[in-house]
């Protein structure tokens, strides 16, 4: 069965390639490890590197046309572009001048070159027409329902519901990484219901089944950091967003959370899930060890050098080895990276924020872009509580993408301002 299911979803993809671009990106770039899963079942991790490669490798050969000369220049010349060639010549710095003198530094920037960089190029360059991007956000939705299928054909169905662990050991994927993707469907899905008015009855049937089975799989593995993101980004997307009165909106996004709350709290407590435990732990947030490491930091200060930083892997040497990574990218690229660090974050901090919410509030542009901002919101502030620079691939996919919104933005207003002038 296993074997059939790879073969099934590999003609979809193939065939993806050549009529929807833009599907076979929200593949490559956000659901690398739902394939994965079924090769660990069939019993051949081995091979599912090559697969991945393959079908990178054919999509970059088939949609080269992608590549447009002046979105290229555009993206180039954008701070979020140069932010990021800070943080790689940071590294730079310390792989090829000062030295990495740990296994896990040398670890975390093998993993940047070979597993981020290739999705910021692919993100950045051959994403860059407005039926791509919104393609790559159906694909999103497609690609949720097909994990959550692969995912219940994989472990017995009750297994769900066991616990968060019991997932990680049945699917070989952090329940972390689940909880983000299935938060970033979500988000996805509720925009297309929320703002799309003119839904034929079997398109909300899909999306209202995206939203099932994606807040199935967010209730089952319970990660508090991308569920908490996920609440802020849709939050500020409901009031940013919207010309209506904002009492009512505030009114019928209290109700909506009014119903689903206590249908999350009974669900949980007929299958013990540990999801509000786990909220409830955060009243003794002192005693959580992410929390230690953020006061180990600041009682090792001395020890940093903030010019060029710790280097790849520092925060690890800094503590002698009790903890990989810090669990915070800002933290993480301060320390590590020094003013690199400092530089990259910050213009990443500014410029996302400035060209999202500039995108949400002109009304009248495509709804069906505005998931690009809302996503690396929710991947950015998830990034402050989980994972090291290598492993928050979505935040920096979502951090090249925003440059498209800056771009539409810009043709929208170029297209206003000489219609204002020529009539």
């Amino acid at each position: 069965m296993g074997i059939l299911i790879l073969v099934v979803t590999s003609l979809i993809l193939v065939s993806f390639i050549f009529s929807k671009p833009g599907y076979i990106a929200a593949y490559l770039l956000l659901f690398q490890d739902f394939l994965f899963i079924k090769f660990y079942s069939v019993g051949i991790p081995e091979y599912r590197h090559y697969y991945y490669a393959l079908i990178f490798i054919i999509y970059f050969i088939v949609n080269k046309k992608e590549l447009v000369k002046d979105k290229v220049y555009f993206t180039i010349k954008d701070p979020l572009f140069l932010s990021i060639i800070i943080i790689i010549v940071g590294m730079l710095v310390h792989d090829l001048i000062i030295g990495i003198d740990s296994g896990w530094g040398r670890e975390i920037v093998n993993r940047y070159y070979s597993q981020v960089l290739p999705l910021i190029l692919l993100a950045g360059f051959f994403l860059t027409k407005k039926k791509t991007i919104t393609q790559f956000g159906e694909g999103i939705i497609l690609f949720g329902i097909l994990y959550f299928l692969t995912v219940a054909f994989t472990i017995n169905i009750d297994t769900l519901w066991s616990g968060r662990q019991i997932i990680r050991e049945q699917v070989i994927i952090s329940p972390i990484g689940i909880t983000r993707t299935f938060s970033m469907v979500f988000v996805v899905a509720f925009i297309y219901l929320y703002r799309n008015e003119w839904l034929s009855a079997n398109n909300k049937i899909y999306y209202y089944l995206a939203v099932a089975t994606s807040l199935s799989m967010i209730v089952a593995t319970g990660s508090r950091g991308p569920i908490l993101a996920t609440l802020l980004a849709l939050t500020l997307y409901t009031f940013i967003s919207t010309k209506k009165s904002k009492i009512k909106v505030l009114f019928k996004y209290l109700s909506t959370f009014a119903v689903i709350v206590p249908l999350i709290y009974m669900f949980s407590e007929m299958y013990n899930l540990e999801i509000f435990d786990r909220f409830a732990g955060l009243q003794n947030y002192d005693d959580m060890r992410r929390f230690d490491r953020y006061l180990l930091v600041i009682f090792l200060l001395d020890n940093i050098n903030f010019i060029v930083g710790l280097g790849p892997g520092g925060y690890n040497m800094l503590t002698l080895g009790e903890s990989h990574y810090v669990h915070n990218i800002l933290i993480e690229l301060i320390i590590e990276y020094g003013l690199f660090g400092v530089l990259s974050i910050t213009l990443i901090i500014i410029y996302s924020n400035i060209y999202g919410y500039k995108f949400l509030k002109r009304f009248n542009l495509n709804y069906t872009l505005h998931y690009i901002y809302l996503l690396w919101l929710l991947f950015f502030v998830s990034s402050l509580v989980s994972g090291y620079i290598s492993s928050n691939r979505e935040f920096w996919v979502f951090t090249i993408m925003l440059v498209y919104l800056n771009y539409f933005y810009s043709k929208e207003k170029s297209y206003r301002l000489s219609k204002q002038k020529y009539g």
